[in-house]
């Protein structure tokens, strides 16, 4: 069994919050992005504070130390993020650094920006580490609590209701220095489809095609181009 969230929250607006939580890195435009994943957790302590146009949050995951000797590995991430809403414009920004070190390497660092617009998204994201978790696939890299595993991604998206039963989001990525290797990069596209079929009762359809450009490492696994198409049923009351 996997604890996925575990934690106790105390406030209201001003909000402190401890135990397994998801990372504030966690967010993303509109439409699929394959190299924005979300979904990271780990043992934290956050804080956020709600005013009237932004929003603040700090973050620091606990970290494990391993290895012996001379070389010890200390893990454990420091994290900012705030956003920001103006009408229809809304802007977040992120700033983390990655407390992985040893005797011969420091930590890293990691930073986001999104924008959204009436139904346009645009984000881009920077790391110092590409080796970290490489949009969740098993086995790619060291998971973090922010990151996607590549130097560089840029990401766009856009989202409209194409009737008042179907809305359709289409979004594009691109990621470069894969693994801290310049050379390694690749790109990603989508197309969602959502009809609701009664209130309460949504089918979703999506397809994506990613296309890998020399992304092996001894850090990453051979990533192959791939074409992917879910269904879904979403019942909610």
């Amino acid at each position: 069994m996997n604890v996925d969230r575990a934690h106790i929250s105390i406030g209201d607006g001003n909000v402190f919050n401890i135990g397994l939580n998801g990372s504030i890195w966690d967010s993303s435009i509109v439409g699929e992005q394959f190299f924005n994943p979300e979904g990271s957790s780990g043992n934290q302590v956050q804080y956020t504070v709600a005013l009237d146009s932004a929003t603040f949050y700090v973050q620091a995951v606990a970290g494990t130390t391993t290895g012996t000797g001379v070389a010890p590995t200390i893990a454990g991430d420091v994290a900012a993020r705030v956003d920001f809403a103006a009408g229809d414009l809304g802007v977040k920004l992120f700033y983390g650094y990655d407390g992985d070190a040893t005797a011969t390497a420091t930590g890293r660092s990691g930073a986001k920006i999104e924008l959204s617009y009436m139904g346009f998204g645009a984000y881009y994201s920077w790391s110092e580490k590409g080796n970290g978790q490489f949009a969740g696939i098993t086995g790619a890299g060291t998971a973090t609590s922010f990151g996607s595993g590549a130097r560089n991604v840029f990401g766009v998206g856009y989202g409209f209701d194409a009737t008042d039963k179907l809305n359709i989001s289409l979004a594009a990525d691109f990621a470069d220095g894969i693994g801290n290797v310049a050379a390694n990069d690749a790109y990603g596209i989508s197309a969602n489809f959502a009809y609701t079929i009664v209130t309460g009762l949504v089918a979703d359809a999506r397809i994506t095609y990613t296309d890998f450009n020399n992304a092996t490492t001894t850090a990453i696994p051979v990533l192959t181009d791939r074409t992917q198409v879910r269904f879904r049923l979403t019942r909610s009351f």
